[in-house]
């Protein structure tokens, strides 16, 4: 069995759940870098649709590798916050809930919280 360093495994995935909706899962620890990999595909969704709607999954995200990671994250984030027009969140540690509620004060769009068992109400809430 091949194993994978870091560098080869993304601490953030995309999938897409339906024209304008898209989930992203982030686990572990994300590293400077990380986001790029789904830019594409998240500016791409915005370019086809005007706006995006985004389930996050967070359960398993650990926190930032370092303070410009965390500035990565923002940034990325804050270049595309207008097109946004929803956002649910699975957290996965009562930090992240701090966070979720500061950043609310910061975006225009819409977020709610929502734990692992119903993500299913979060996926409704996204395509209503």
């Amino acid at each position: 069995m091949e194993r994978k360093t870091r560098k080869e495994m993304r601490m953030i995935s995309f999938e897409y759940l339906s024209r304008n909706i898209v989930k992203v899962t982030i686990q572990g620890k994300v590293q400077i870098g990380d986001f790029s990999a789904i830019t594409p595909q998240i500016d791409n969704v915005i370019q086809q649709s005007g706006k995006i709607r985004i389930l996050v999954d967070g359960s398993l995200f650990k926190g930032w590798q370092s303070a410009r990671a965390f500035q990565e994250h923002i940034h990325f984030v804050m270049l595309r916050h207008r097109k946004i027009q929803r956002v649910a969140i699975i957290p996965g540690a009562l930090w992240q809930y701090a966070m979720i509620n500061m950043a609310k004060r910061f975006v225009t769009f819409e977020m709610k919280i929502y734990k692992r068992k119903h993500i299913e109400e979060a996926q409704t809430w996204l395509l209503s």
